[in-house]
C-alpha cells in the first residue's frame, strides 16, 4: 500500500513499575552512528509513549540507549566459540529472532563449554562466513 508508514513499538514493564519502550528501527550499516538521528528516534518515541498514556502526568525519560540490530547473512545468527580465542563464546546476531536463538544458545553453550558440544551447533559457527 502507498503511503503506509508501519512503525512498530515495543512496551515492556519492569518489577519497579516503570516503562520501556523500543521501537523507531533504522537499517544497519557499518559507521551509522548519528546523534543527531538517535536524539531524533528518542523523541518520537518519549512522545508516542505520552500519546499513549495521557492520563499519567509528567513522564519522565530516566535512560535512552541505543544499539545495532544486526543479524547474519543467513539469519541464524552466532552461538559457538571463537575460533581464534579459546576463552571466548559468542551468542549474537540473531536479528529479530533473538528469543529462540537466545534459549536455543542457553542450551548449547553450557555443553560446548563442558566439551561436549551439540551436533546442531555446526549450523550456528561464528566462523561459518569466513574465506
Amino acid at each position: 500500500m502507498a503511503g503506509l508508514n508501519l512503525t512498530l513499538t515495543f512496551l515492556r514493564t519492569t518489577p519497579d513499575h516503570r516503562l520501556i519502550i523500543s521501537g523507531e528501527d533504522i537499517s544497519f550499516v557499518p559507521g551509522i552512528f548519528n546523534e543527531d538521528v538517535a536524539k531524533e528516534k528518542y523523541a518520537i518515541l518519549e512522545q508516542r509513549l505520552k500519546n499513549m498514556f495521557p492520563h499519567i502526568p509528567d513522564i519522565e525519560v530516566e535512560y535512552r540507549y541505543c544499539g545495532a540490530f544486526a543479524s547474519t547473512p543467513d539469519n541464524i545468527g552466532f552461538i559457538g566459540k571463537d575460533p581464534n580465542h579459546d576463552r571466548l563464546y559468542y551468542s549474537l546476531g540473531y536479528g529479530a529472532n533473538g528469543i529462540l536463538f537466545a534459549i536455543l544458545a542457553g542450551l548449547m553453550l553450557p555443553s560446548l563449554y563442558k566439551g561436549h558440544p551439540l551436533p546442531a551447533m555446526d549450523l550456528f559457527r561464528p566462523d561459518r562466513f569466513d574465506a
